[in-house]
């Protein structure tokens, strides 16, 4: 199947996701773009997964974690994927209640190796996590002719308190859910140490660019976000419960998907650079909430930034400024203003990077300072503020906006720099 052939529309309600604490998971978005079939999220508990799929009628389950090992051990027929990590990440129930598992995700990392040009010939590949997708990962290195996979746990032989042992590792796979939405902003790993490290690959998909991710891109390392691999498990798993063929453009496609409806769009620049009129206008053409976070910590100090500024102090607006920042950008297909200082505080500017696609509304300080929009009371003041913060507002963008007097024109160009974004990650 080639992405755009329409797929028919199976009405019976026989297909889902089974897990637990599943608010993360884009897996039920995810099966919507690949076709009209009815797909459900069902949050089992330890204790009532195996009864739940040994009675349930269905035709097939993507199975996440934790039950990844127990969905292998209840099938009554395994296929050859599954048979070599002796794990399933799905399962389907013929009518004589057959129930076969699969391992998709090594379909997918063997692909994503393959797509990616990953050679891991003779590398040390360090596996944080013993899961599902990490066994599963490790079979296809081993097939690729990898050097050595060490797996990392917290209470293995090989854990976070002796990892600098493996600090001559060439790659980092997290495979643990560690920096995963709700808990953004966490890394397994500190990558000081890690001399030989060329490439980072994190399963975790929400967000898009996690605490690891981003501090590998900070160093210069190449990173593989999780988004690839989601896209990829998900098709796979489609082409054996629909019996249809997918090609690999019809991956890519789905990932580009994922990634242009999920990502916030979020404004940073100087104040008064217009960044809340041109977000306005930016939600209101994409139908996404609009969410100025000026405006959030006003209603949330029932006061304006000014009143804020003058009675409680800079130190507790930017305070009360990042607890707003952490709450929304974290979330996902929001239209994002930012105050003009947001960005000089690393944390915003994680919270920022990790869901956003990050414009930098530029307008040159003269004009601001002319249009009286801004709080300095001084040119000099303004100057000196413009040239601290620009070189934070360059380095965090994923498109730079030189903003013209329309609103509309000025949209247009976060469109057109938005839809032809080629993410490397």
């Amino acid at each position: 199947m080639k992405d755009g052939d329409p797929l028919e529309i199976l009405p019976d309600n026989k297909f889902g996701v089974v897990g637990q604490a599943l608010s993360y998971s884009y897996e039920l978005f995810v099966h919507s773009l690949i076709g009209d079939y009815n797909y459900k999220i069902h949050e089992i508990s330890t204790n009532e997964f195996s009864t739940f799929i040994k009675t349930n009628d269905f035709k097939a389950l993507t199975v996440l974690s934790p039950y990844k090992k127990i969905a292998y051990d209840l099938a009554t027929s395994v296929s050859a994927s599954a048979l070599k990590s002796r794990f399933a990440n799905l399962l389907t129930k013929d009518e004589d209640g057959t129930i076969k598992a699969y391992n998709t995700d090594y379909d997918a990392f063997k692909l994503l190796l393959s797509k990616h040009a990953v050679d891991v010939t003779d590398k040390k590949v360090l596996i944080l996590g013993t899961g599902g997708v990490a066994n599963a990962a490790k079979v296809a290195l081993n097939e690729a002719g990898v050097g050595k996979v060490v797996f990392v746990s917290r209470h293995g032989q090989n854990n976070y308190d002796n990892i600098s042992v493996h600090f001559d590792s060439d790659i980092i796979i997290n495979a643990t859910p560690v920096g995963r939405y709700p808990n953004n902003g966490l890394s397994p790993v500190d990558l000081d140490g890690f001399s030989k490290l060329f490439l980072v690959i994190d399963f975790v998909y929400n967000p898009i660019r996690t605490a690891l991710i981003q501090r590998a891109m900070e160093r210069g390392i190449r990173v593989i976000s999780g988004s690839y691999m989601l896209a990829a498990s998900a098709v796979f798993s489609a082409r054996i419960f629909l019996e249809e063929e997918f090609d690999e453009a019809f991956i890519d496609s789905l990932k580009k998907k994922i990634l242009s409806e999920k990502m916030n769009i979020t404004l940073i620049g100087m104040p008064g650079s217009g960044k809340a009129s041109i977000g306005q206008a930016l939600a209101q053409t994409l139908q996404r909430p609009f969410i100025d976070l000026d405006v959030e910590v006003e209603n949330m100090e029932n006061m304006s930034v000014a009143d804020i500024f003058s009675t409680r102090g800079e130190g507790y607006f930017r305070e009360a400024e990042k607890n707003v920042a952490l709450k929304y950008c974290k979330q996902n297909g929001n239209i994002i203003s930012t105050g003009g200082g947001a960005i000089l505080s690393k944390e915003n500017r994680s919270a920022i990077k990790e869901n956003s696609f990050v414009v930098y509304i530029e307008r040159n300080f003269l004009d601001l300072y002319n249009d009286g929009r801004t709080t300095p009371t001084s040119i000099e003041n303004l100057q000196r503020m413009h040239e601290i913060r620009t070189p934070i507002y360059e380095s965090l963008a994923d498109t730079i906006i030189r903003a013209h007097g329309s609103t509309d024109a000025n949209v247009n160009m976060i469109l057109e720099a938005f839809k032809n974004a080629n993410p490397n990650y």
